[in-house]
């Protein structure tokens, strides 16, 4: 009887530890990428080009797929401007050179980012536009894996104003190194 007892005991508390385990993956793991807008300036004028920055966070042990690869594997990150005010003519995006390399578990050519990566996003406002914020919010489908898991592609919404002001109408151009994805 006691040995019952004992085994019992024992099953609890795997249980018990498992349950804890799974909650906190799920509070840490399942989200372990963040995104924020940042421009490069405080405002643009109309006629001008306006960079800002579209910045990933991600958690250690993890990494997202780049814009560009290859397909056939996992899901590529994408960036959309959501609701595009009237005000913007074009939209370009930029990214960073990824890391290549084969992923060992899928046998495919595949392109990482770790860590943090920057995606400039230069957005061409229009001439004769009047004076204002502007609300950008920029759309991003992305999947995050580490190497033991890969989680459901999702897609995340990061928003910032952009004030449009009077002045020489500038354009500024992406850091070097950094290519144009396609539209």
């Amino acid at each position: 009887m006691q040995t019952l007892t004992r085994s019992r005991c024992l099953v609890f508390l795997l249980v018990l530890f498992g349950v804890f385990s799974l909650r906190q993956v799920s509070a840490t793991r399942l989200n372990p990428v963040s995104w924020s807008i940042e421009p490069d300036t405080s405002h643009t004028t109309p006629g001008s080009t306006a960079l800002i920055h579209l910045r990933a966070q991600i958690e250690p042990g993890y990494h997202l797929y780049s814009a560009t690869t290859p397909s056939h594997g996992p899901i590529r990150t994408t960036i959309a401007l959501r609701n595009p005010p009237v005000s913007l003519l074009r939209i370009d995006v930029y990214q960073p050179p990824p890391n290549r390399h084969i992923d060992p578990t899928l046998n495919v050519p595949v392109e990482t980012f770790e860590k943090t990566v920057d995606f400039p996003v230069a957005l061409k406002v229009a001439s004769g536009v009047a004076d204002g914020n502007v609300t950008l919010e920029i759309a991003v489908r992305y999947q995050a894996c580490s190497s033991e898991l890969c989680l459901p592609p999702v897609t995340r919404t990061a928003t910032a104003k952009l004030l449009i002001s009077p002045g020489s109408p500038t354009h500024p151009s992406p850091p070097k190194g950094y290519v144009l994805l396609p539209r």
